[in-house]
This record gives C-alpha cells, structure tokens and sequence, in this order.
C-alpha cells in the first residue's frame, strides 16, 4: 500500500536510480521479458511492470536500497544460469548425474525456505495475476507466463540482496 501511495515523480526517481545502479536487473523488467509477455497479452505485461515495481518497493522497505551494481559483472546472468539448473533438475527437463540433481534440487527449496518473506510474496504476486487476469478471459493465457517472469524477478531480487549481506 506504501508503494502505490507514491506520486508518479517519486516512482520515476525510484526506478530512474534502479536503472542506474542494477542496469541489467532493470532490463529483466523492461527488456525482453515484457516484451515477450506484451506479446502474449498487453494487460498482463502493463500488471507485470507494475508488480515489479511493488517488488522493489517492498524489498527496498524491508531491507534498504540494493547495492550498486555495475553493467557487465554478468549478476544476472550468473543468478539466471543456476535457476536455470535448477529448475531442470527439479523438473527432470535434462539428464544429468544424479547427485547432482539433487544437490540442485535442494539448493531450490533451501533458498526458497531460507527467505520466509519471498513466500508471502510469491502468494500476493500470485494473488495479484490471478485477481487481475479473472477480469477478462483473455488475460488467462498470459497468466503463466507473468507468474514465472515474476518469480524470476524475485528470485534476482533475493540474489542481489543476498550478495548486499
């Protein structure tokens, strides 16, 4: 509610130093991945940068502006390639040792129990898409796709944050 509570100028400064200090995080928001989902379905890509933007506000009031990250230190990149093993070994989408399957698998639900608050606000993300995309049935196509590119988005806000400690 603090968040929405902003003037338009506010929520400009907010984002305009999120660009600024976390260039490639900012572009998991208004890069392909909106792009991709406004080809999906418009409304659902206008909620998905909205819900980003409460992400960074609820993170930013609970733990404090992010640390600085400079373009090319490939954060993102990195965080995304081992989500990515993750969620392969979780799903069984590729062969590979066993072992480390599930070390991979453990790691997943060990960093989504470690951070109790990504719960909640995985369940007010999930609430958010679903309230909004039950207005107009055609924004239930797009309704998966928003909820993954939003845990993804969390899931970089918790690394960032976790890098910050």
């Amino acid at each position: 509610m603090k968040g929405r509570m902003l003037s338009s100028q506010e929520v400009t400064e907010i984002l305009d130093e999120f660009q600024r200090n976390q260039p490639d995080l900012y572009a998991v928001i208004y890069g392909e991945p909106s792009d991709g989902l406004t080809k999906e379905n418009t409304d659902m890509a206008n909620l998905y940068l909205d819900l980003c933007f409460d992400v960074i506000w609820i993170y930013r009031d609970a733990f404090g502006k992010p640390p600085k990250v400079s373009s090319g230190k490939n954060v993102v990149m990195n965080s995304l390639y081992l989500l990515d093993s993750e969620l392969k070994a979780f799903f069984k989408v590729t062969d590979m040792d066993e072992t480390l399957r599930r070390s991979l698998e453990k790691r997943f639900f060990n960093r989504i129990v470690e951070t109790g608050v990504q719960i909640e606000l995985m369940r007010y993300l999930q609430d958010e898409v679903h309230k909004y995309a039950s207005f107009k049935p055609e924004r239930l196509t797009a309704t998966s796709l928003t909820y993954c590119l939003l845990f993804v988005f969390v899931r970089l806000m918790n690394d960032l944050y976790d890098k910050k400690n």
